[in-house]
Protein backbone atom coordinates (compact mmCIF):
# COMPACT_ATOMS: atom_id res chain seq x y z
CA UNK A 1 0.00 0.00 0.00
CA UNK A 2 2.81 2.66 0.95
CA UNK A 3 4.29 1.79 -2.49
CA UNK A 4 1.70 1.62 -4.44
CA UNK A 5 2.16 -1.45 -5.88
CA UNK A 6 -0.47 -4.12 -6.62
CA UNK A 7 -0.06 -8.24 -5.45
CA UNK A 8 0.23 -8.85 -9.59
CA UNK A 9 3.37 -6.88 -9.57
CA UNK A 10 4.72 -7.67 -6.86
CA UNK A 11 4.60 -11.07 -7.93
CA UNK A 12 5.73 -10.43 -11.88
CA UNK A 13 8.57 -9.35 -10.17
CA UNK A 14 9.21 -11.97 -7.65
CA UNK A 15 7.32 -15.22 -8.63
CA UNK A 16 8.09 -16.89 -5.07
CA UNK A 17 5.48 -14.99 -3.73
CA UNK A 18 3.20 -17.00 -6.33
CA UNK A 19 3.77 -20.13 -4.03
CA UNK A 20 4.49 -18.81 -0.53
CA UNK A 21 2.92 -16.22 1.59
CA UNK A 22 4.77 -12.80 2.27
CA UNK A 23 7.19 -13.63 5.36
CA UNK A 24 8.85 -11.46 7.24
CA UNK A 25 12.77 -10.99 6.59
CA UNK A 26 11.99 -11.76 2.78
CA UNK A 27 14.21 -9.39 0.51
CA UNK A 28 11.96 -8.37 -2.53
CA UNK A 29 12.41 -6.84 -5.76
CA UNK A 30 10.75 -3.44 -6.18
CA UNK A 31 10.91 -0.94 -8.79
CA UNK A 32 13.38 1.51 -8.30
CA UNK A 33 11.02 4.53 -8.85
CA UNK A 34 8.29 3.72 -6.00
CA UNK A 35 11.75 2.99 -3.80
CA UNK A 36 13.23 6.41 -4.67
CA UNK A 37 10.15 8.16 -3.65
CA UNK A 38 9.58 6.31 -0.08
CA UNK A 39 13.12 7.12 0.73
CA UNK A 40 12.15 10.64 0.22
CA UNK A 41 9.11 10.20 2.29
CA UNK A 42 11.26 8.36 5.44
CA UNK A 43 14.74 9.39 4.92
CA UNK A 44 15.00 10.99 8.30
CA UNK A 45 14.04 7.39 9.56
CA UNK A 46 15.84 4.96 7.37
CA UNK A 47 19.05 6.96 6.69
CA UNK A 48 21.43 7.62 10.02
CA UNK A 49 23.07 11.22 8.68
CA UNK A 50 26.81 11.47 9.81
CA UNK A 51 27.73 14.50 7.21
CA UNK A 52 30.81 12.82 6.15
CA UNK A 53 29.66 13.08 2.68
CA UNK A 54 28.49 16.33 2.81
CA UNK A 55 30.45 19.62 1.05
CA UNK A 56 32.96 21.14 3.14
CA UNK A 57 32.67 25.48 2.57
CA UNK A 58 35.08 26.09 5.72
CA UNK A 59 38.50 24.51 4.87
CA UNK A 60 39.81 24.48 8.38
CA UNK A 61 37.82 24.22 11.98
CA UNK A 62 39.50 25.71 14.98
CA UNK A 63 38.17 23.82 18.38
CA UNK A 64 39.32 24.44 21.95
CA UNK A 65 38.92 21.78 24.64
CA UNK A 66 38.97 22.92 28.17
CA UNK A 67 39.45 20.22 30.23
CA UNK A 68 40.87 19.09 34.04
CA UNK A 69 44.23 17.35 33.33
CA UNK A 70 45.44 18.38 36.44
CA UNK A 71 48.59 17.73 35.50
CA UNK A 72 50.55 19.70 38.02
CA UNK A 73 49.06 17.54 40.65
CA UNK A 74 51.28 14.45 38.56
CA UNK A 75 54.86 13.82 40.08
CA UNK A 76 56.79 12.79 37.33
CA UNK A 77 59.58 11.97 39.25
CA UNK A 78 57.41 9.10 40.78
CA UNK A 79 56.80 6.65 38.47
CA UNK A 80 54.73 4.12 41.24
CA UNK A 81 52.92 7.51 41.58
CA UNK A 82 52.45 8.60 38.21
CA UNK A 83 51.45 4.82 37.58
CA UNK A 84 48.98 5.14 40.47
CA UNK A 85 47.07 8.02 38.63
CA UNK A 86 46.35 7.13 35.18
CA UNK A 87 45.75 3.87 36.23
CA UNK A 88 42.71 4.65 38.72
CA UNK A 89 39.40 6.17 37.53
CA UNK A 90 39.31 9.78 38.50
CA UNK A 91 39.17 13.45 36.45
CA UNK A 92 42.76 13.10 35.08
CA UNK A 93 42.24 9.63 33.24
CA UNK A 94 38.60 10.64 32.38
CA UNK A 95 40.19 13.81 30.94
CA UNK A 96 43.12 12.38 28.89
CA UNK A 97 40.43 9.07 27.64
CA UNK A 98 38.13 12.18 26.29
CA UNK A 99 40.89 13.77 24.74
CA UNK A 100 42.12 10.46 22.68
CA UNK A 101 39.22 10.31 21.54
CA UNK A 102 39.50 13.48 20.36
CA UNK A 103 42.57 12.99 18.74
CA UNK A 104 41.53 10.02 16.77
CA UNK A 105 38.45 12.18 15.58
CA UNK A 106 40.71 15.02 14.14
CA UNK A 107 43.32 12.27 12.12
CA UNK A 108 40.06 10.83 10.38
CA UNK A 109 39.01 14.33 9.78
CA UNK A 110 42.16 15.40 8.83
CA UNK A 111 42.33 12.15 6.10
CA UNK A 112 38.68 13.14 4.87
CA UNK A 113 40.09 16.43 3.67
CA UNK A 114 38.95 18.62 6.64
CA UNK A 115 42.32 20.42 8.63
CA UNK A 116 41.43 20.41 12.29
CA UNK A 117 43.54 22.90 14.91
CA UNK A 118 42.96 21.56 18.18
CA UNK A 119 44.22 23.38 21.29
CA UNK A 120 44.25 22.15 25.01
CA UNK A 121 43.91 24.09 28.09
CA UNK A 122 44.21 22.50 31.51
CA UNK A 123 41.14 23.95 33.79
CA UNK A 124 42.81 21.67 36.76
CA UNK A 125 39.34 21.72 37.75
CA UNK A 126 40.13 24.97 39.30
CA UNK A 127 37.67 27.98 38.63
CA UNK A 128 40.73 30.60 39.10
CA UNK A 129 42.43 28.56 36.59
CA UNK A 130 39.78 28.64 34.21
CA UNK A 131 38.76 32.68 35.19
CA UNK A 132 43.13 32.46 34.14
CA UNK A 133 42.20 30.87 31.00
CA UNK A 134 39.94 33.11 30.01
CA UNK A 135 41.71 36.08 30.53
CA UNK A 136 44.90 35.08 29.24
CA UNK A 137 42.82 33.76 25.40
CA UNK A 138 41.66 34.79 22.39
CA UNK A 139 38.52 32.84 22.30
CA UNK A 140 37.70 34.83 19.27
CA UNK A 141 39.47 32.61 16.77
CA UNK A 142 37.79 28.87 17.75
CA UNK A 143 35.19 27.78 16.30
CA UNK A 144 33.49 26.16 19.36
CA UNK A 145 34.79 25.02 22.96
CA UNK A 146 34.75 21.57 23.93
CA UNK A 147 34.28 21.51 27.85
CA UNK A 148 34.90 22.41 30.65
CA UNK A 149 33.91 19.08 32.37
CA UNK A 150 31.88 20.58 35.39
CA UNK A 151 28.31 21.96 35.54
CA UNK A 152 29.44 25.59 37.22
CA UNK A 153 32.62 25.72 34.48
CA UNK A 154 30.95 24.92 31.62
CA UNK A 155 28.13 27.59 32.95
CA UNK A 156 31.42 30.29 33.64
CA UNK A 157 32.74 29.66 30.11
CA UNK A 158 29.48 29.85 28.00
CA UNK A 159 28.70 32.98 30.35
CA UNK A 160 32.65 34.42 28.87
CA UNK A 161 31.54 33.37 25.32
CA UNK A 162 28.91 35.17 24.52
CA UNK A 163 31.19 38.31 24.44
CA UNK A 164 32.67 36.03 21.23
CA UNK A 165 29.69 34.49 20.25
CA UNK A 166 32.04 31.30 20.55
CA UNK A 167 29.87 27.78 21.18
CA UNK A 168 30.46 25.82 24.36
CA UNK A 169 29.87 22.33 24.17
CA UNK A 170 29.42 20.46 27.32
CA UNK A 171 30.49 16.98 27.17
CA UNK A 172 30.39 14.79 29.98
CA UNK A 173 28.03 16.62 32.33
CA UNK A 174 24.10 14.92 32.45
CA UNK A 175 23.41 17.80 34.79
CA UNK A 176 21.58 20.90 34.28
CA UNK A 177 23.71 24.36 34.25
CA UNK A 178 22.91 27.84 33.76
CA UNK A 179 22.28 28.00 29.83
CA UNK A 180 23.93 31.20 27.70
CA UNK A 181 23.41 31.65 24.45
CA UNK A 182 26.55 29.93 23.58
CA UNK A 183 25.60 26.49 25.11
CA UNK A 184 24.95 23.18 23.71
CA UNK A 185 24.34 20.54 26.38
CA UNK A 186 25.66 17.39 24.25
CA UNK A 187 23.66 14.90 26.67
CA UNK A 188 19.96 14.54 26.50
CA UNK A 189 18.02 15.22 29.93
CA UNK A 190 16.61 12.72 31.95
CA UNK A 191 12.92 14.74 30.72
CA UNK A 192 14.19 13.93 26.85
CA UNK A 193 14.78 10.13 27.93
CA UNK A 194 11.69 9.81 29.48
CA UNK A 195 9.48 11.49 26.95
CA UNK A 196 11.26 9.38 24.31
CA UNK A 197 10.54 5.94 26.12
CA UNK A 198 6.66 7.19 26.86
CA UNK A 199 6.40 7.59 22.94
CA UNK A 200 7.70 4.16 22.47
CA UNK A 201 5.62 2.76 25.30
CA UNK A 202 2.61 4.46 23.30
CA UNK A 203 3.61 2.87 20.18
CA UNK A 204 3.48 -1.24 21.58
CA UNK A 205 0.52 -0.10 23.67
CA UNK A 206 -1.39 0.29 21.09
CA UNK A 207 -0.77 -2.80 18.89
CA UNK A 208 -0.62 -4.80 22.41
CA UNK A 209 -4.63 -6.24 23.95
CA UNK A 210 -4.86 -5.55 27.22
CA UNK A 211 -1.07 -5.97 29.26
CA UNK A 212 -1.30 -6.35 32.38
CA UNK A 213 0.76 -3.78 34.04
CA UNK A 214 2.96 -3.40 37.68
CA UNK A 215 4.39 0.00 38.51
CA UNK A 216 6.96 -0.39 41.31
CA UNK A 217 8.84 3.00 42.46
CA UNK A 218 10.26 4.70 45.46
CA UNK A 219 9.31 8.09 46.80
CA UNK A 220 11.75 9.78 44.32
CA UNK A 221 9.90 8.35 41.31
CA UNK A 222 5.89 9.30 41.85
CA UNK A 223 5.74 11.84 39.67
CA UNK A 224 7.03 9.10 36.92
CA UNK A 225 4.30 7.14 38.94
CA UNK A 226 2.03 9.39 38.59
CA UNK A 227 2.04 10.01 34.56
CA UNK A 228 1.84 5.45 34.07
CA UNK A 229 -0.80 5.84 36.06
CA UNK A 230 -2.61 8.56 33.94
CA UNK A 231 -1.72 5.92 30.78
CA UNK A 232 -2.98 2.68 32.55
CA UNK A 233 -5.50 3.71 35.10
CA UNK A 234 -6.04 -0.29 35.92
CA UNK A 235 -2.65 -0.77 36.78
CA UNK A 236 -1.28 -1.51 39.79
CA UNK A 237 0.88 0.09 42.40
CA UNK A 238 3.57 -2.02 43.97
CA UNK A 239 5.31 0.13 46.97
CA UNK A 240 8.94 -0.97 47.78
CA UNK A 241 8.84 -1.84 52.13
CA UNK A 242 9.75 1.69 53.80
CA UNK A 243 12.60 0.02 56.12
CA UNK A 244 14.16 -2.66 53.95
CA UNK A 245 13.05 -1.26 50.51
CA UNK A 246 12.24 -4.87 49.03
CA UNK A 247 9.00 -6.01 47.32
CA UNK A 248 7.56 -9.07 48.90
CA UNK A 249 7.74 -12.07 46.02
CA UNK A 250 3.99 -13.24 46.51
CA UNK A 251 2.66 -9.98 45.95
CA UNK A 252 4.42 -9.56 42.45
CA UNK A 253 3.90 -13.27 41.96
CA UNK A 254 -0.05 -13.06 42.70
CA UNK A 255 -0.73 -10.53 40.12
CA UNK A 256 1.61 -11.66 36.65
CA UNK A 257 -0.84 -13.39 34.62
CA UNK A 258 0.03 -15.99 31.80
CA UNK A 259 -3.42 -14.93 29.40
CA UNK A 260 -1.63 -11.24 29.10
CA UNK A 261 1.47 -9.87 28.49
CA UNK A 262 3.07 -8.62 31.80
CA UNK A 263 4.68 -5.02 31.56
CA UNK A 264 6.58 -4.23 35.09
CA UNK A 265 7.53 -0.64 35.28
CA UNK A 266 10.94 -0.25 38.03
CA UNK A 267 11.64 3.20 39.29
CA UNK A 268 14.18 3.50 41.46
CA UNK A 269 17.70 4.10 41.47
CA UNK A 270 18.27 1.56 44.06
CA UNK A 271 20.44 -0.51 44.25
CA UNK A 272 18.93 -3.18 46.83
CA UNK A 273 15.67 -2.82 44.71
CA UNK A 274 17.18 -3.13 41.59
CA UNK A 275 18.75 -5.98 42.31
CA UNK A 276 15.69 -7.69 43.60
CA UNK A 277 13.61 -7.15 41.42
CA UNK A 278 15.39 -8.14 38.23
CA UNK A 279 15.89 -11.29 40.15
CA UNK A 280 12.66 -11.72 41.27
CA UNK A 281 11.36 -11.23 37.53
CA UNK A 282 13.65 -13.91 36.37
CA UNK A 283 12.67 -16.10 38.45
CA UNK A 284 8.71 -15.49 37.62
CA UNK A 285 9.58 -15.73 33.66
CA UNK A 286 7.99 -19.09 32.46
CA UNK A 287 7.08 -20.26 28.87
CA UNK A 288 3.73 -19.50 29.82
CA UNK A 289 3.73 -16.35 31.45
CA UNK A 290 6.27 -13.65 29.48
CA UNK A 291 7.69 -11.28 31.87
CA UNK A 292 8.90 -7.67 30.35
CA UNK A 293 10.68 -4.76 32.31
CA UNK A 294 10.71 -1.20 31.49
CA UNK A 295 12.60 1.70 33.28
CA UNK A 296 12.50 5.82 32.51
CA UNK A 297 15.23 6.20 33.74
CA UNK A 298 18.41 3.54 33.57
CA UNK A 299 20.95 5.14 36.17
CA UNK A 300 24.51 3.41 36.73
CA UNK A 301 22.95 1.21 39.36
CA UNK A 302 22.27 -1.17 36.62
CA UNK A 303 25.80 -1.45 36.07
CA UNK A 304 26.80 -2.64 39.68
CA UNK A 305 28.29 -5.94 40.01
CA UNK A 306 25.27 -7.36 42.15
CA UNK A 307 22.88 -6.27 39.09
CA UNK A 308 22.77 -9.63 37.03
CA UNK A 309 23.14 -8.81 33.56
CA UNK A 310 22.06 -12.01 32.31
CA UNK A 311 18.55 -11.63 34.32
CA UNK A 312 18.09 -8.87 32.92
CA UNK A 313 18.72 -9.71 29.38
CA UNK A 314 15.93 -12.76 30.43
CA UNK A 315 13.47 -10.07 30.98
CA UNK A 316 14.22 -8.25 28.00
CA UNK A 317 15.04 -4.77 29.84
CA UNK A 318 14.11 -1.94 27.43
CA UNK A 319 15.09 1.92 28.46
CA UNK A 320 15.79 4.99 27.11
CA UNK A 321 19.58 5.82 26.28
CA UNK A 322 21.45 8.66 25.33
CA UNK A 323 24.26 6.30 23.61
CA UNK A 324 24.13 2.74 21.95
CA UNK A 325 27.25 0.49 21.79
CA UNK A 326 27.17 -1.27 18.53
CA UNK A 327 29.84 -4.15 17.40
CA UNK A 328 29.55 -3.08 13.54
CA UNK A 329 32.60 -3.34 11.70
CA UNK A 330 33.07 0.53 11.56
CA UNK A 331 32.82 0.08 15.61
CA UNK A 332 35.26 -2.76 15.23
CA UNK A 333 37.86 -1.06 13.05
CA UNK A 334 37.79 2.32 15.53
CA UNK A 335 38.80 -0.21 18.32
CA UNK A 336 41.59 -1.30 16.40
CA UNK A 337 42.70 1.81 15.15
CA UNK A 338 42.17 3.30 19.16
CA UNK A 339 44.21 0.45 20.63
CA UNK A 340 46.74 0.90 18.04
CA UNK A 341 47.10 4.12 18.83
CA UNK A 342 46.78 4.25 22.48
CA UNK A 343 47.82 0.52 23.81
CA UNK A 344 44.37 0.02 25.03
CA UNK A 345 40.43 -0.65 23.88
CA UNK A 346 38.76 2.40 24.59
CA UNK A 347 35.88 3.02 27.29
CA UNK A 348 33.04 5.21 26.44
CA UNK A 349 34.65 8.24 27.42
CA UNK A 350 36.93 7.79 24.81
CA UNK A 351 34.40 7.26 22.00
CA UNK A 352 31.72 10.36 23.47
CA UNK A 353 34.92 12.58 22.85
CA UNK A 354 35.46 10.74 19.47
CA UNK A 355 31.80 11.22 18.56
CA UNK A 356 31.45 14.85 19.86
CA UNK A 357 34.27 16.02 17.99
CA UNK A 358 33.33 14.41 14.48
CA UNK A 359 29.83 15.92 14.94
CA UNK A 360 31.08 19.21 15.94
CA UNK A 361 33.81 19.74 13.57
CA UNK A 362 31.31 18.81 10.86
CA UNK A 363 28.62 20.90 11.27
CA UNK A 364 30.96 23.76 11.40
CA UNK A 365 32.60 22.33 8.41
CA UNK A 366 29.39 22.36 5.89
CA UNK A 367 27.62 25.28 7.77
CA UNK A 368 30.60 27.52 8.76
CA UNK A 369 29.37 27.58 12.34
CA UNK A 370 28.04 25.44 14.94
CA UNK A 371 24.63 28.02 15.16
CA UNK A 372 24.03 27.27 11.68
CA UNK A 373 25.03 23.83 11.72
CA UNK A 374 22.02 22.77 13.99
CA UNK A 375 19.57 23.18 10.87
CA UNK A 376 21.12 19.63 9.31
CA UNK A 377 19.46 18.01 12.06
CA UNK A 378 20.34 14.51 13.27
CA UNK A 379 23.31 13.27 12.97
CA UNK A 380 24.88 9.93 14.41
CA UNK A 381 28.09 8.40 14.89
CA UNK A 382 30.18 5.69 16.47
CA UNK A 383 27.67 5.18 19.36
CA UNK A 384 26.00 8.39 19.92
CA UNK A 385 23.29 10.95 18.27
CA UNK A 386 23.25 14.83 18.23
CA UNK A 387 19.99 16.77 17.28
CA UNK A 388 20.27 20.34 19.03
CA UNK A 389 16.95 22.16 19.70
CA UNK A 390 16.46 25.71 20.97
CA UNK A 391 15.95 25.66 24.73
CA UNK A 392 13.56 28.55 26.32
CA UNK A 393 16.35 29.84 28.81
CA UNK A 394 18.86 29.60 25.75
CA UNK A 395 21.18 27.79 23.96
CA UNK A 396 20.70 24.11 22.90
CA UNK A 397 19.97 20.86 24.06
CA UNK A 398 20.52 17.42 22.52
CA UNK A 399 17.23 15.63 22.42
CA UNK A 400 18.04 12.54 20.27
CA UNK A 401 18.03 9.28 22.28
CA UNK A 402 17.75 5.84 21.80
CA UNK A 403 15.32 3.06 22.70
CA UNK A 404 17.40 0.26 24.03
CA UNK A 405 16.38 -3.63 24.84
CA UNK A 406 18.62 -5.86 26.50
CA UNK A 407 17.88 -9.33 24.67
CA UNK A 408 20.49 -12.15 25.86
CA UNK A 409 24.06 -9.86 26.65
CA UNK A 410 23.18 -8.07 23.60
CA UNK A 411 21.67 -4.35 23.61
CA UNK A 412 19.23 -3.96 20.83
CA UNK A 413 18.34 -0.82 19.62
CA UNK A 414 14.29 -1.30 19.04
CA UNK A 415 12.01 1.36 17.78
CA UNK A 416 8.37 1.73 17.40
CA UNK A 417 6.56 -0.72 15.85
CA UNK A 418 5.37 1.63 12.60
CA UNK A 419 8.48 2.47 12.00
CA UNK A 420 9.71 -1.21 11.99
CA UNK A 421 6.91 -1.77 9.61
CA UNK A 422 8.10 1.52 7.52
CA UNK A 423 11.56 -0.23 7.31
CA UNK A 424 9.95 -3.82 6.12
CA UNK A 425 8.22 -2.31 3.35
CA UNK A 426 11.31 -0.57 1.94
CA UNK A 427 13.26 -3.45 1.34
Amino acid sequence: QKLGLSREKLEALNPELISVDLQAGMVLKIPKTQVDTLLQQNSQRISKPSFWDSTFVAPVVRVALMAPFRLSRIELDSVMQTEKTLTERNLTTVALDFYAGMLLAADSLNTAGLSVELSVFDTENQRHIVEQILNEQDFSQFDAVIGPFTPANVSRVSQAMSFFNTPVVSPLTPRNFQSYKTSFNSIPSKENLSKRIATYIDSIDAITENPCILIISDDKNRKTELRLQEQFPLAEIIRPDERFGFVAPDDVDSLLTPTRPNWVFLETEDLNLVTSMTSMLNAQQRDDRQVQLFTHYRSATYDDPNVSQEHLGNVRFTYPSNFHVKQDSIRLKFDATYKTRFGKVPNRTAVKGFDLMIDVALRIAVKRSLYDGVSLGLGEQLQHRFEYTPTPKGGYENTATYIIQQQGFEMIEVEPPSILMDSLQSR
